[in-house]
């Protein structure tokens, strides 16, 4: 890491901070924060990490992936040449004549890098700590949210192999510490450590399990690489650099781990033995629950004299993730190509939290061809865990240009394009009724342009109109200015399902702005200021009447409402509760028992909106009083994370409705409903104090220290 931080520091990447900073909360909240500036900010070094009152001996390493310069120095080459090279190796037609012999030769000559090369000795051996002597609490192991269980290690390379050893693998788990020497392994069922533990299970046996910290950062991006079943990610990782890596035997297990890491933890895994973990902010956003998985029983640790410390923040988008995200998706596409025929591109959005929405560009060459490609994600590897896929045609705009792909998207919308289905799910996935099982939404505009064009009305028009059918309407955005079909967020604030906004983040009074500010957010990139500052030009598509002297402000719901409704649910939050549960009516008249988790139901809703589809398509149902309507980016995180297609997706006719607000538990919904990743106000406050600048709007924009009401 001695070389990173080398590299980090020549690029201008890396900022170095020398203020004693606490491990719990204040640590990966700066580094949270800093994520999210622009350009993925800078990795941060923190070299006076303290345990309360106490110093730790180790430094701490953050945001290492932070940004695309960054990922690429890290790679050492571009992720275009790295996939031209995964392009090459797949390529395996038969070569022609000599020359092509020779070229395939040279080609496939960089599979010589693949295997590892075993050394003597490791200075990731040099301090040992076996038996009696390991204590994880001497390293700098971060809790992150407040509702953590406990310290997660977060970067943490796991090495396992199979029963016979004949398979080996590299994955990145979070670790939970329970104890000085037993840390939690978040084993999720799908992943190849898990199959190998079923084995080790079978024959009684205990599983050899190493943790390795730090070390080059591409033996981290390797561990969460897509590879199939089976291929052992370490030798992905020769590929791209050019070199065998050099691995060294471990000192109480059979396993082996690269002689260049910085910390190397061993033990075994009792598999009869397993151990509550959780609940842990994950990248999701939301808090994963209180679940049994297996525990590694630590028989040594060692690490270099002088080692340094990695961490990753999960949460809220956008972290570091984005930026590994995006070299695991330009890499991993051509061998993606050769299971989706038809297939030119796809692209993760870091606001989907990458399994749970997908767009995808592909050639369509024969009736339903767009439908048979979102069946072979369903199916395939990691793709199956995708919950939302959007499969465009070979005409459409870069799939990164979120603003023309919206339009590109609307203008093709016909409900008759929804493919909706059921599957396997990410294990982290809170809004399925059942665990790592439910709905899947497939939506294929690879198609001609439609040639008729929706209603246009004014944000204030729609609302008067929704209002009429349903009180519970708080406000409402339109986004898809220009284009054939809109998209109608409706924020409704009918039954306390979620938390309301905590008094110290109310939303401010609104500002006079017009009616259709919303509209103009995608054709602006996102960005509320710029279309603000643009909203004058609004008129084309607002109704007449609509202008800057004569705002809108219906949509805007009071600071005085939020403050009454934060006071409250701080008063009668328990009484509310024990109703709600023991009478569901006494709280809501409009509960149906069908769907129990919301207070008016999505059929309910969609019944009395059949009278307006001429002016309305497309409905997606928020709570109000959590989401800013005029925030397409945080929209977006919330509506792909809290809906499971087969419970919240309902077609009426020409109209589609989408149920985004959170669930009581119900039958409908027997899990319950997690709680988000949110930074501590006492924390960002300390850290404030200390000198750090810490921008407002920034809090605001990415839901840092709770979820805002629309301005």
């Amino acid at each position: 890491m001695e070389a990173t931080i080398a590299l980090l520091r020549e690029h201008n990447e890396l900022e170095v901070i020398d203020t004693p900073l606490d491990i719990y909360l204040e640590i990966p909240q700066l580094a949270y924060i800093e994520a999210k500036r622009a350009n993925g900010g800078r990795a941060l070094l923190f070299t006076r990490p303290m345990r309360g009152e106490k110093p730790c001996a180790m430094p701490v390493l953050m945001n290492i992936f932070g940004s695309f310069k960054r990922v690429e120095l890290i790679a050492t080459k571009s992720p275009e040449v790295i996939a031209s090279r995964i392009k090459d190796l797949l390529n395996l037609a038969p070569p022609k004549g000599l020359k092509g012999l020779l070229n395939a030769l040279r080609r496939y000559s960089v599979l010589r890098f693949a295997i590892p090369k075993y050394v003597g000795k490791s200075r990731a051996q040099e301090v040992r700590y076996l038996g009696e002597k390991v204590d994880l609490y001497k390293l700098p192991i971060l809790t992150t949210w407040e509702s953590d269980s406990a310290p997660f290690i977060t970067m943490g390379q796991v090495y396992t192999q199979s029963l016979d050893g004949s398979k080996k693998n590299l994955g990145l788990y979070r670790l939970q510490v329970h104890s000085h020497n037993e840390l939690g392994l978040h084993w999720q069922i799908h992943k190849d450590s898990t199959h190998f533990f079923h084995e080790y299970k079978r024959a009684g046996e205990k599983m050899p399990v190493t943790i390795a910290l730090g070390g080059d950062p591409l033996y981290t991006w390797c561990a969460q690489a897509p590879l199939p079943h089976g291929a052992y990610e370490l030798m992905l990782y020769g590929v791209i650099k050019d070199k065998r890596v050099e691995v060294v035997r471990c000192l109480t297990n059979p396993l082996s781990v690269p002689a260049g890491v910085d910390i190397i933890i061993e033990g075994y895994v009792d598999t009869t033995r397993l151990k509550d973990e959780g609940p842990f902010g994950d990248h999701t956003g939301f808090y994963t629950p209180i679940e049994p998985y297996p525990v590694l029983e630590i028989t040594a640790i060692t690490h270099k004299s002088q080692p340094i410390y990695p961490a990753t923040i999960v949460g809220k988008p956008p972290l570091e993730d984005k930026y590994m995200g995006y070299l695991t998706e330009r890499v991993f596409l051509p061998l993606l190509q050769t299971s989706a025929h038809g297939l030119l591109d796809y692209n993760m959005p870091e606001n989907g939290v990458f399994h749970n929405l997908i767009l995808a560009k592909l050639a369509p060459q024969y009736p339903g061809h767009a439908r048979q490609l979102m069946h072979a994600f369903w199916g395939v590897g990691q793709m199956s865990f995708v919950k939302h896929a959007i499969f465009v045609g070979a005409d459409a705009p870069d799939l990164s240009d979120y603003p023309a792909m919206l339009k590109y998207v609307l203008d093709r919308f016909s409900v008759k394009g929804l493919v909706v289905s059921e599957g396997v799910c990410d294990a982290l996935d809170h809004a399925s009724p059942e665990y790592a099982y439910g709905g899947k939404l497939g939506l294929d505009v690879a198609d001609k342009e439609l040639t008729e064009q929706m209603r246009v009305v004014s944000d204030c028009e729609l609302l008067a109109r929704l209002r009429a059918v349903d009180s519970s309407v708080e406000v409402v955005r339109q986004y898809g200015a220009g284009a054939r079909v809109r998209v109608a967020i409706v924020g409704l604030g009918d039954l306390g399902l979620g938390e309301r906004p905590r008094v110290g983040f109310l939303p401010k009074e609104p500002a006079v702005t017009t009616p259709c500010t919303a509209l103009l957010v995608l054709a602006n990139n996102g960005d509320p200021k710029e279309a603000s500052a643009n909203a004058g030009e609004s008129a084309a598509i607002t109704t007449q009447g609509d202008s800057l002297d004569s705002p809108c402000k219906a949509p805007f719901l009071s600071q005085k409402f939020y403050r009454e409704q934060a006071e409250l649910e701080s008063k009668n939050t328990k009484q509310a509760k024990h109703s709600f549960q023991s009478d569901p009516e006494s709280l809501c008249e409009k509960v149906d028992s069908a769907q129990a988790g919301s207070a008016v139901s999505l059929d309910t809703f969609a019944r009395a909106c059949s009278g307006i589809g001429e002016m309305m398509k497309i409905a997606i149902l928020v709570d109000s009083w959590k989401n800013d309507l005029d925030n397409p980016y945080m929209l977006v995180w919330r509506i792909v994370n809290n809906i499971d297609a087969k419970r919240d997706v309902l077609i009426q006719g020409e109209q589609v409705f989408i149920d985004a607000r959170d669930k009581l538990q119900s039958s409908a919904h027997p899990r319950a409903w997690p709680k988000e990743t949110d930074c501590s106000v006492a924390v960002i406050d300390g850290l404030r104090q200390k000198g750090f600048s810490i921008d407002e709007e920034l809090l605001h924009r990415f839901h840092i220290c709770g979820s805002p009401a629309t301005r």
